[in-house]
């Protein structure tokens, strides 16, 4: 403890030898506590003196600018001014500094500062004079030409100046029309800045100032509304007291107009980037830092707000060999060899990928020529891609419907010719072998016309949805064995049907005719491409499906006739008969059943068309893949 009053005791001394004193005025007690070398310079005792008695140490024709403007410390921060005091050995020129303020509520309470005695400072009286008349002077024609409004009101609030710029902001003529009148019967006034002022307090306030409200408040030549910001003050006499009010106006609204404007077109703006799926970015070429709109973000796959640094040149959801391009564009820009990219990139969503046209070009008002600004505006395309995708293949149906339509004559004349000629000739002939043959050509051309219109029906009711599927509990091994039965008096000579005899005993939940008419479809084709070998029936249980297939050593197709093999009107070989309708027929009914359809097959060595079931029992079996009854 004797260290630190030591220490004390010598800064103190070194104070007053550089004949320095300390001050902490305050506010509210309107006095200051001084440091005991001031109070010794001022010839008083103790520590404390009012802002009163202050007052009259200082020079009288100093008294009034001094007392103002130290009271100004209340609403700046920084204060510094040199004036002359009378003391009991003389006048002395002193430095008074602020040195720090204290708030309470953002309000100034009290303030802590320095006076510095100036032993030789010297100005002659014309000059201090000539001094304050400059700074008068300065002073009003900054108040006649400030740019904004400037009113000033008397302690009761009445209206006693203002300035040429507040005349114009509010038109009015003359001031003899607005003189006198009282800011606290302003019709516009907010309550809350009312209260405040008669508080004594300070504030700043924004209105939307409408010259209906005042017609009766005072003369003006203006109509409509403005929007006007306003710092209000309280201004102190030279004993500390409230003595007036100032308000500073500004004329915000051409500011409101252009702000509002842009409001409005960011509002427009980023209605048609939702409805169109526009997004919108502009970013540092180099480090990727910038700004971005929401459907941006939404076009990218990224969650709104993310660091643009964090999404460009990683590409988290766009494709790899699409990101590549882009990156690859951003090398050439650095490089000057590109200025403009366009491409269709692919982004990542949910399971799949949507389509987003990405356009990106170099900023040509970049302002810093060093620093380059890439624009990048990108919107989704899937909808469009998924239109042109059914566009092509709605005009690829309707050209295999035209080749359906042209072919069909053919394909119904081709029977119908044998049915008429060979019935004329079994008319004309009495030869038993010659009758037996024409028979059975005749019986065959019937089974391929009935099978013609069958198909063609079938589609019919497909395209109407007027296709009744019939469900039942059936025994699979029964209707695989009723169609082998049938099946092996159509087999050819050099081709054997195989149905394993192993297969398990099992029932399930379906339509039993379609069900059959898709297994007799795979076994007919199967006939059609096998001259010799086999052709194998099989069925097995996997998990809670059963899956069925049709194996034959045929002629076996190529990849490219498997990708359309299911399509309709589709035929693998034309020189086949058929109406290319059945696979795609069976592939309806499959997925109307619950299941899935497909082949696998090797160019010579034969195919295998499969489908699978759902392997349910009854109308209320709980499986994920149960049945869908309906139509179809």
């Amino acid at each position: 403890m004797e260290d630190i009053q030591t220490q004390l005791d010598q800064c103190k001394l070194l104070l007053d030898r550089a004949e320095v004193g300390l001050w902490e005025a305050d506010f509210v007690q309107r006095s200051y506590i001084c440091s005991d070398y001031l109070m010794s310079i001022f010839g008083k005792k103790g520590n404390n003196l009012s802002f009163f008695e202050f007052y009259y140490i200082i020079r009288e024709d100093f008294r009034d600018l001094i007392t103002t403007d130290f009271l100004s410390i209340q609403s700046v921060d920084t204060y510094e001014q040199i004036f002359p005091i009378i003391t009991p050995t003389g006048e002395k020129w002193v430095r008074s500094r602020l040195c720090e303020r204290k708030l309470n509520n953002g309000v100034c309470v009290k303030a802590l500062g320095i006076l510095q005695i100036l032993p030789n400072f010297k100005l002659k009286e014309e000059k201090i004079s000539k001094m304050i008349d400059h700074n008068e002077m300065i002073f009003r024609k900054l108040y006649v030409n400030l740019p904004v409004g400037v009113e000033l009101y008397d302690r009761d609030g009445y209206l006693i100046d203002l300035n040429a710029k507040d005349m114009e902001i509010f038109g009015i003529r003359s001031k003899k029309d607005v003189l006198g009148v009282n800011i606290f019967s302003n019709p516009i006034m907010p309550k809350d800045v009312i209260k405040k002022l008669k508080e004594n307090k300070s504030v700043n306030f924004r209105l939307n100032y409408s010259f209906k409200k005042v017609d009766d408040y005072y003369n003006t030549s203006k109509v409509g509304e403005m929007d006007i910001v306003t710092k209000a003050s309280i201004l102190y006499d030279q004993r500390g007291e409230p003595s007036s009010y100032l308000l500073i106006n500004l004329d915000n609204t051409e500011k409101m107009i252009a702000y509002n404007r842009i409001s409005e077109f960011e509002n427009v703006f980023t209605l048609v980037s939702v409805y169109a799926k526009v997004g919108y970015a502009l970013y540092d070429l180099y480090t990727f830092e910038g700004y971005a709109i929401k459907q941006w973000y939404e076009n990218m796959g990224e969650k709104d707000g993310t660091p643009l640094s964090q999404i460009i040149g990683i590409y988290s959801y766009i494709h790899p060999n699409d990101a590549g391009y882009i990156n690859s564009f951003f090398e050439e820009v650095k490089q000057g060899k590109a200025h403009h990219f366009r491409r269709e990139v692919r982004v990542k969503s949910g399971d799949g990928w949507k389509w987003i046209c990405a356009n990106i070009t170099r900023n040509p008002q970049s302002v810093d020529p060093n620093k380059p600004e890439m624009i990048c505006i990108n919107y989704d395309i899937t909808e469009l891609k998924d239109s042109q995708l059914k566009r092509e293949r709605a005009e690829e149906l309707d050209r295999l419907k035209s080749a359906f339509l042209a072919n069909m004559s053919h394909e119904i004349r081709t029977p119908l010719n044998a049915i008429v000629g060979f019935s004329q000739l079994l008319a004309e002939t009495d030869d038993p072998e010659e009758r037996h043959e024409f028979v059975e050509i005749i019986d065959s051309n019937n089974r391929m016309l009935l099978q013609l219109i069958s198909d063609i029906l079938d589609l019919a009711k497909i395209e109407s949805g007027t296709m009744d599927l019939k469900f039942a509990d059936m025994n699979v091994k029964e209707v695989i064995n009723e169609i082998v039965t049938s099946f092996r008096i159509k087999m050819p000579d050099n081709v054997a049907l195989i149905a394993p005899q192993d297969s398990p005993e099992c029932q399930i939940y379906s339509d039993r005719m379609r069900l059959t008419q898709v297994i007799s479809n795979f076994l007919n084709n199967a006939i059609k491409y096998t001259s010799e070998g086999c052709i194998t029936l099989a069925y097995e249980i996997i998990g809670d499906e059963i899956k069925f297939s049709v194996t034959d050593t045929g002629d076996g197709m190529s990849q490219e006739i498997q990708a359309h093999i299911f399509d309709r009107f589709y035929k693998g070989n034309t020189f086949k008969q058929g109406t290319g309708l059945g696979l795609s027929i069976c592939e309806t009914i499959v997925n109307r059943l619950g299941g899935r359809i497909g082949v696998n097959s090797e160019l010579g060595k034969g195919s295998t068309f499969w489908f699978t079931h759902p392997y349910s029992f009854s109308p209320n079996a709980k499986s994920p893949a149960s049945p869908n009854p309906g139509t179809i």
